[in-house]
């Protein structure tokens, strides 16, 4: 440490940025000693109350410290959610600061490594856990869509995604993510109105849906064999089975994307913990 907190209490281990420092912990508790011995490598410090013996014994870390030392020195600054020394060099700076030590970016990236190796584990021993941990999600997120009748997933139009959902999810409501969708589209058709597509797929009844169709065909005459073939009741309002509201994109999930860029490090199953984690503190606040 590099400064005496009021509520400090002194006990085995802690680690002092100076002698002075040290020396000042133990004047805080009003104990009253002499220094028996004090160089570059120990300081032994020893009451002077005849009734009251004890000493303190304070060893200085060599310059060149071990990246085991700084492992244990930032063990718990580091979690499974997150860390406040999420690179080498914050590690670097924060031993300087708190504990007077120097050390190189080499030494911080290991101790960095070791300590999240312990807490996360191997992604060989992550992978052998897949299957039971997959069960158990599956489980309980199969019951909690069996007891909604109108529930929709919004994904792609990747091929295994749709495949997956006809195996696992039944009977779930699926449509067609219109972000990614009217990009496709764009593609192939260079000249396609965002507003008149967008209205088209709004439209809460199939007469207001066939005048915006007609309107986009005016401006694109072969797309609606496209979008015939994918299914109107994939993309469109009008014409889709569930109540899907205006929730026509995977915008939700890609902000999970977004938030997960630290956790996506993390072997399978706990990056899936720390998805779980983010989701009930996110519902419960």
């Amino acid at each position: 440490m590099s400064k005496v907190d009021s509520k400090f209490a002194l006990k085995v281990q802690d680690m002092f940025s100076t002698k002075s420092l040290f020396k000042q912990c133990v004047h805080k508790d009003t104990f009253q000693y002499i220094t028996v011995k004090s160089n570059k490598e120990v300081m032994i410090l020893q009451s002077v109350i005849e009734d009251y013996k004890w000493s303190l014994r304070a060893s200085g870390y060599h310059r060149q410290v071990t990246f085991t030392v700084i492992k244990d020195l930032i063990k718990n600054k580091i979690s499974l959610a997150g860390f406040e020394l999420s690179t080498p060099k914050d590690i670097v700076h924060y031993i300087r600061a708190e504990h007077g030590l120097r050390i190189s970016y080499q030494k911080a990236l290991l101790a960095r490594e070791a300590v999240l190796n312990e807490i996360r584990g191997s992604p060989e021993d992550s992978y052998k856990m897949i299957l039971q941990f997959a069960y158990i999600w599956n489980s309980t997120t199969q019951r909690i869509i069996d007891d909604r009748n109108e529930v929709v997933i919004v994904s792609d139009r990747h091929k295994s995604i749709c495949k997956a959902m006809e195996v696992v999810f039944p009977n779930v409501g699926h449509c067609m993510c219109l972000v990614h969708l009217l990009r496709n589209l764009k593609l192939k058709y260079k000249i396609i109105v965002d507003t008149v597509f967008h209205a088209c797929e709004k439209a809460f009844n199939i007469v207001d849906f066939k005048h915006e169709m007609r309107l986009l065909e005016s401006s694109v005459p072969s797309i609606r064999e496209e979008l015939e073939s994918i299914g109107f009741a994939k993309w469109s309002r009008a014409y889709s089975p569930r109540r899907i509201y205006n929730v026509m994109t995977t915008n939700i999930s890609e902000s999970l994307n977004s938030v997960m860029l630290k956790a996506r490090e993390l072997p399978i199953c706990l990056m899936l913990k720390v998805l779980r984690m983010m989701l009930q503190r996110e519902f419960f606040e």
